[in-house]
């Protein structure tokens, strides 16, 4: 007996294929965003390091002390509900996970008892 439910019309199924790429291709950018933006914090942590190792005023050595402890303290990750970061790993888990289900879609519709 043929399968009815997986029979789709080739227009909506490239529709469907159109806005996962754009849905994946938004998700990309914003995980890169996320990324330089760690990085660039990373960068700021040694930055502020180096500049109190070297500073010899007690006052601004003080006040990078304080803007260094700030920084340490307030983590800085993209989180998604606390579920998973947002960085440039993400796409990829989206991607793998997103293959894997369609292979399991695809080995229960060729599935015949």
């Amino acid at each position: 007996m043929p399968c009815l439910f997986f029979k789709v019309d080739k227009f909506i199924l490239i529709f469907d294929l159109g806005e996962m790429i754009y849905n994946i291709a938004v998700i990309s950018v914003t995980a890169f965003i996320c990324d330089m933006t760690a990085n660039s914090v990373n960068n700021m942590k040694s930055m502020i390091n180096k500049q109190h190792m070297q500073c010899s005023d007690e006052s601004l050595r003080h006040e990078l002390e304080t803007t260094l402890e700030y920084v340490k303290r307030r983590q800085f990750p993209f989180n998604i509900r606390s579920f998973t970061t947002m960085d440039m790993s993400l796409p990829i888990r989206i991607l793998t996970t997103s293959i894997t289900y369609t292979i399991v879609v695809i080995q229960f519709v060729n599935f015949k008892l």
